[in-house]
């Protein structure tokens, strides 16, 4: 594994603990999903909110732990949550 994918996997941790933490279930749980992130640009070309959409594939017993997932397996998180930390 070179440095930059060890950089990588750092940072895919540290974005999918913080994802956990902000869904109220843990990391680990977050782990078992599949989900699809898309984002919601304004014409300012500001990203206001994430859209996730978890898929089939998600244990329905970690999906039920999420609080405001909607019917159709998603759930909206406003860009400012999920911002790094500097």
């Amino acid at each position: 594994m070179s440095q930059t994918d060890s950089i990588t996997d750092q940072e895919s941790e540290r974005f999918e603990k913080k994802l956990a933490e902000l869904l109220g279930i843990t990391y680990e749980e977050i782990l078992t999903t599949e989900y699809e992130m898309t984002d919601n640009i304004g014409n300012d070309d500001i990203v206001y909110e994430h859209i996730l959409r978890f898929t089939g594939d998600s244990p329905r017993s970690v999906l039920d732990k999420i609080a405001g997932l909607s019917a159709e397996n998603e759930i909206i998180i406003p860009a400012v949550d999920l911002a790094e930390e500097e």
